[in-house]
């Protein structure tokens, strides 16, 4: 599992503070996800997505207090609320200012923990993070940083990819944003989504992949315990075009760490950057 910055941050916020957060952020940023590994530390998690579900903007519209607020988010929602032990989940606020201006009120009551998440676009254009000052905190969340990046991979490939940092004279936010995103916003435009399917998930026997290429190239490979290659569609959209792509990323548990050893567009190719083999169907 990719471990974030940003979840260090939420756990640690909710253990100092009975605070609501709004977590902001350009699209495909993650801030969903990372949002709801953190309710899965609660006994309860309720997830209000105010573009998916458009007659809950209505519905909280009309709310006259907490007491009332709270009548129409059980309407809402067939998880239980369990008072102490629930984290509300706000989604899409920008689509409902009303909640965030109302936020105050909820915690003051305070029955429940609260997440709210929005677009940076539309929090911008609305002011939403001004609103209920002293009962919420904002946290503005961007694209994969270049640390949580390299920890994705095998320790040969993350110094590798330090290495060539480093010589090349980039900072790591300089690296991220002119060496991967800056390619995205050529080919796609700087308003660019990157929207991701998983499908077949295959665990591979020792004999169908091969680390000796990959040992030769690094002086060293990893002792992997268990490896899967899964197939992923990728789309790509932007102003400048689009296009989809079916990717194959194999994956595999070394020291107890789960990292990505491949990515190919087609079975049986060996990658030039990284040596790695994997096996014909």
């Amino acid at each position: 599992m990719l471990k974030r910055k940003i979840d260090d941050y939420i756990r640690n916020y909710y253990e100092t503070t009975r605070n609501a957060l709004l977590v902001t952020g350009a699209r495909q940023t993650g801030k969903t996800y990372s949002i709801r590994q953190f309710g899965k530390s609660f006994k309860s998690f309720v997830e209000i997505n105010f573009i998916e579900m458009p007659e809950a903007v209505e519905l909280f519209k009309g709310a006259k207090s907490s007491g009332d607020m709270l009548l129409r988010l059980s309407a809402l929602t067939s998880v239980p609320l369990i008072k102490g032990e629930t984290l509300v989940f706000f989604d899409e606020v920008q689509e409902c200012p009303e909640i965030v201006t109302a936020i105050k009120f909820l915690v003051d009551e305070g029955s429940y923990r609260y997440i709210l998440s929005g677009s940076l676009l539309g929090v911008e254009l609305k002011d939403l993070r001004s609103e209920p000052v002293g009962y919420m905190g904002v946290k503005d969340m961007y694209p994969l940083d270049f640390d949580s990046f390299v920890e994705c991979f095998p320790k040969e490939m993350k110094n590798e990819y330090e290495q060539q940092r480093t010589e090349g004279g980039y900072g790591k936010e300089q690296v991220m944003k002119e060496v991967l995103y800056g390619d995205f916003i050529e080919s796609y435009g700087s308003d660019y989504t990157i929207d991701v399917s998983f499908g077949r998930e295959t665990k591979l026997k020792e004999s169908e992949y091969d680390l000796s290429e990959y040992k030769s190239f690094y002086g060293s490979a990893p002792n992997v315990s268990e490896a899967y290659e899964i197939v992923t569609n990728v789309t790509f959209k932007g102003s400048k075009g689009s296009e989809d792509a079916k990717l194959y990323i194999y994956v595999g548990k070394c020291s107890g760490k789960w990292c990505i050893f491949n990515i190919t567009q087609d079975n049986g190719i060996v990658d030039e950057d990284t040596g790695l083999k994997t096996s014909e169907n």
